[in-house]
C-alpha cells in the first residue's frame, strides 16, 4: 500500500490522476488501524452488532420498497441492493461503503458526523400538542487531517469482497443518495471482519482543507448536495412518511412518538400543524375495538411474524385445524404492518384474516385506515382464494378474487403464516376467550 500525502488541491489531483475506473474510493476523517498497523475498513454491523427483529423489519420494508420500484424479489443480487439500501439510508449492513468519485470521497475526509436525538413541539391535525423524536444528523467541516483510501475493484474480487455498484443494479426515475455519491459497496462476508489490506492501493493523507477543495470544485458545497433532501429523493420521502409510533412512558405531558425506523435525518422537518398524513399510531388490538370484532376468533402474534420469509409451499397442520375450528380466524400484531407507496396514504395492514367457506379458505390482510392519530376505518379487504388440501392451502383462482394485479403482496401473506406455524411450534400460547396470544419464549 502506498502512503502519500498532499500539501495542496495539485499534488492531492496528481496523487489521483493514475487511479482510473478500475479503482473505488473511500473518505474518512479518522485512520482507524488494526492490531497489524494496517488499515481496519469494516462495516456497521462489525461496529454496532445486529438488531435482528427490527433488521427483519427493516428488511421487510426495503425489499417492498425495491419491488415497487421495478426490482424483483427473485432477482440475484436484490439482498445486495436491500443492503446497499440500509447503509445509504443511516442502518447497519454487511457492507463498506465506497465510491466511484474521488471527490465525493475527499468530501467525506472533510466533514465531521454528529447525530443526536431531538424532539420537536407540535400540533397533531386536531390541534393537540404532541413531541416528535428525531435523529438529528450534522455534518461540519472536520479541522485536522483526512484519509482517502484507493481500492482496486479487481483485488477486492479476488479478496472474496462481493461489490456491487448501486448505481448500475438500482435504477429509479428520481434523485437518489446512492446516484449522488456514485455509491458501491464490498461486502463483508464468510468470516471477514474488514477489507484486506491487499486491496487497498494507496493511503492519501492531506488537511481536511485541502479535501474540501477538491469535493467543492466538483459541486459538493453543501450536505444536501451529497444526501439531496426527501423532496427530491422519493426514496427517502418514502421511508420518513412511515408512521410515527407512541412511546409507553408513565404519565407524559403529552404523547411522545418516534418514527417507526429511526435514520438520521440532515434536513429540518419540523412542521408546528401536522397534516392529516402524519399517522401517530398508539399500539392496539382490533379484536378489542368493537363489540362485533369480540364475536370472532383472533391470534396475537408478534409483529416479526409479519417480516420473516421462510417460504410458503410447506404444511399448516396447526393454523388448519384452527382455521376449520372458526368460519373466522384472524391474526394481528399490536403495530401495523407498512407496505410503501409513492404517494401519500395512510392505509396500513394489521394482519391476516382468514374467512372459511367449507373447505375453502380466503386469506385477506387485515386494513386499517388513520387521519392523524385517529382509527377511522378497520376492515379486511378482498384476499385471494385457497383449498385446504392436506393441511396445505393450495390456490383455486375466484372470480372473487382480489383484483389488485399484485400477486407478491398476497403472498406476504402466505409467508406470515408460514412463520407462524413454524413458531407455533415452540411459543407460548395463552388463552383468553376468544383471543389466543402468541408470543416467542425467552
Amino acid at each position: 500500500m502506498l502512503s502519500l500525502r498532499a500539501e495542496d488541491i495539485l499534488q492531492l489531483r496528481q496523487h489521483l490522476a493514475p487511479f482510473g475506473p478500475e479503482f473505488l474510493f473511500r473518505g474518512q476523517t479518522n485512520a482507524y488501524a488494526a492490531s497489524d498497523g494496517l488499515p481496519n475498513l469494516n462495516s456497521s454491523f462489525i461496529r454496532k452488532g445486529c438488531l435482528p427483529p427490527l433488521m427483519l423489519k427493516w428488511i421487510f420494508y426495503t425489499n417492498e420498497l425495491l419491488r415497487r420500484g421495478g426490482i424483483h424479489a427473485e432477482q440475484l443480487k436484490t439482498g445486495h441492493l436491500t443492503q446497499g439500501l440500509l447503509q445509504h439510508y443511516g442502518w447497519r449492513s454487511f457492507f463498506v461503503d465506497l465510491t466511484a468519485s474521488p471527490a465525493v470521497a475527499a468530501w467525506f475526509a472533510s466533514h465531521s458526523f454528529s447525530s443526536k436525538r431531538s424532539w420537536q413541539f407540535c400540533e397533531n391535525s386536531f390541534e393537540e400538542p404532541v413531541m416528535l423524536g428525531e435523529q438529528t444528523a450534522h455534518y461540519t467541516d472536520h479541522g485536522g487531517a483526512g484519509h482517502l483510501y484507493v481500492l482496486n475493484k479487481e483485488q477486492l474480487k479476488e479478496s472474496g469482497h462481493e461489490l456491487v455498484s448501486l448505481v448500475d443494479d438500482l435504477t429509479t426515475d428520481c434523485v437518489t443518495r446512492f446516484q449522488v455519491q456514485q455509491a458501491w459497496l464490498a461486502g463483508l462476508f464468510l468470516k471477514q471482519e474488514r477489507i484486506d489490506p491487499l486491496a487497498i492501493t494507496a493511503e492519501i493523507t492531506a488537511s481536511a482543507s485541502v479535501f474540501k477543495e477538491l469535493s467543492e470544485a466538483a459541486g459538493f458545497k453543501a450536505t444536501d448536495s451529497v444526501f439531496p433532501s426527501p423532496d427530491d429523493d422519493k426514496i427517502l420521502g418514502n421511508m420518513l412518511r412511515l408512521p410515527r409510533i407512541k412511546i409507553d412512558m408513565p404519565n407524559p405531558p403529552v404523547p411522545f412518538y418516534l418514527r417507526s425506523l429511526e435514520i438520521p435525518e440532515y434536513q429540518d422537518s419540523y412542521v408546528h400543524h401536522l397534516p392529516l398524513s402524519t399517522v401517530l399510531y398508539s399500539k392496539m388490538w382490533l379484536s378489542e375495538a368493537t363489540a362485533e370484532a369480540k364475536k370472532e376468533f383472533w391470534l396475537h402474534v408478534p409483529e416479526e411474524t409479519f417480516y420473516g420469509d421462510i417460504g410458503t409451499d410447506g404444511a399448516l397442520p396447526k393454523l388448519c385445524e384452527l382455521f376449520r375450528a372458526h368460519e373466522v380466524t384472524n391474526i394481528e400484531t399490536s403495530g401495523l404492518i407498512c407496505l410503501p407507496a409513492w404517494e401519500n396514504r395512510a392505509t396500513f395492514e394489521k394482519g391476516i384474516s382468514i374467512r372459511r367457506r367449507q373447505n375453502m379458505v380466503e386469506v385477506c390482510g387485515i386494513a386499517v385506515d388513520y387521519q392523524s392519530d385517529r382509527l377511522i376505518g378497520a376492515g379486511a379487504d378482498k384476499g385471494y382464494h385457497y383449498e385446504m388440501v392436506d393441511d396445505r392451502l393450495v390456490r383455486r383462482q375466484s372470480p372473487n378474487d382480489c383484483p389488485c394485479g399484485d400477486p407478491a403482496r398476497h403472498k406476504l401473506h402466505l409467508r406470515g403464516l408460514a412463520v407462524l406455524e413454524d413458531m407455533l411450534i415452540d411459543a407460548k400460547i395463552q388463552r383468553s376467550g376468544n383471543v389466543i396470544d402468541v408470543s416467542i419464549r425467552p
